[in-house]
């Protein structure tokens, strides 16, 4: 099977995963996979299929393989965050999401999970500055700003979450 077949496949396996057919989706992206096993998008859907399905483990091991053949696309890395935050990997998180907010435009959305991540740690201040990082980007965010007042009470600076 050629590239542009391959292609066809995939477009057909994202229409199905946007219609969710998650099935189908599944078994056009393993064709694609059984004849281009380093087919990055192809294995990229395949774990947005398995996080969709909340069957973390798996989503968590094709993300890693993706990022194994090209460690910058910052979609794969949230993602992979995401299902090692699911996993209860909360250090693993932390370093995708830090990987996935250094690569994207705006990172506001890894930022973000990054320091609920640090907060489960118990990493306070850290949580706190990705709160602060995130909420530069979207101010307005309620659930950012929440967020960032809990770090804050967690740190004894119940002025400062008061204030906020």
């Amino acid at each position: 099977m050629g590239p542009s077949a391959l292609d066809s496949l995939f477009e057909q396996a994202a229409d199905a995963h946007r219609h969710g057919d998650l099935a189908s989706a599944e078994k056009l992206c393993r064709e694609i996979i059984a004849t281009d096993p380093n087919h990055l998008r192809a294995l990229y859907a395949l774990a947005t299929i398995a996080y969709d399905r909340r069957d973390f483990a798996t989503a968590e091991a094709y993300a890693a393989r993706v990022v194994v053949l090209n460690p910058r696309i910052a979609e794969v890395q949230n993602l992979r965050g995401m299902a090692q935050h699911a996993l209860g990997r909360l250090a693993d998180s932390a370093g995708s999401f830090a990987s996935a907010a250094a690569l994207m435009p705006d990172p506001t959305e890894a930022l973000y999970n990054r320091g609920c991540v640090l907060f489960a740690l118990g990493r306070f201040e850290e949580a706190l500055s990705c709160y602060d990082a995130a909420l530069r980007r979207a101010p307005d965010d309620a659930i950012i700003a929440n967020n960032r007042g809990n770090a804050l009470r967690a740190l004894n600076r119940r002025a400062d979450a008061l204030a906020a």
